[in-house]
């Protein structure tokens, strides 16, 4: 098994490393074009409207929605609207979308640096995407499903203590062991399968 597959694989078994770029600024510029396109569309509407006020023959158009609607394409002001009706659909559902992963939580250090050497080790990914999670990108990463340590101690070893244990431990262990392998720095307050590596001396 390898590329995409791979990795999904590992995501899944250790759930608290499924950790992916939120593309916080990616969003928030696409609202801010769709919020310009309907400032635009507002503001033609606008004028439609008043330009129907003064004619005789469209005088029921800002009035009646059933007059309006059955005059179909030779109404300028009705098509106005169904284009702002269908632009204001995408707005809105960007902006529920861009909402929904700021609910969620940002991911441990220590699941970074699991995750990070986990990369660094395999490297499943060839194309430019593999830098997903390199430290340019750290502010706007999410965590599916984050590690909840059960108490304030547990919290402090495994986003301080923990970070420099693994970080020691692939520099001084250098013979990974097998996926279903557990290993010996295990408990409770790391994630399964996290540690990989034993003594090789």
């Amino acid at each position: 098994m390898s590329g995409y597959s791979k990795v999904a694989k590992h995501m899944t078994e250790n759930s608290e490393l499924a950790i992916f770029r939120r593309f916080r600024k990616l969003s928030i510029r696409n609202l801010l074009y769709f919020q310009a396109k309907l400032i635009h569309l507002e503001s033609e509407f606008e004028q439609i409207h008043q330009e129907d006020q003064h004619c005789p023959s469209k005088r029921y158009h800002s009035s009646d929605w059933y007059y309006l609607s059955k005059e179909g394409d030779n109404a300028e002001q009705w098509q106005k609207a169904l284009e702002i009706h269908e632009t204001l659909k995408i707005y809105n559902k960007c902006l529920r979308l861009q909402a929904s992963p700021d609910q969620l939580k940002s991911p441990s250090r220590y699941d970074l640096e699991v995750m990070r050497d986990w990369l660094k080790t395999n490297r499943p990914l060839k194309g430019f995407d593999r830098h997903w999670i390199n430290e340019d990108f750290e502010q706007d990463l999410v965590a599916v499903c984050p590690n909840r340590a059960n108490d304030k101690f547990s919290r402090a070893v495994r986003e301080n203590a923990v970070p420099w244990l693994h970080r020691w431990v692939t520099d001084h262990f250098t013979v990974q062991l097998p996926a279903h392998s557990p290993s010996i720095l295990q408990s409770t307050v790391f994630p399964s399968r996290s540690l990989s590596y034993y003594w090789n001396g």
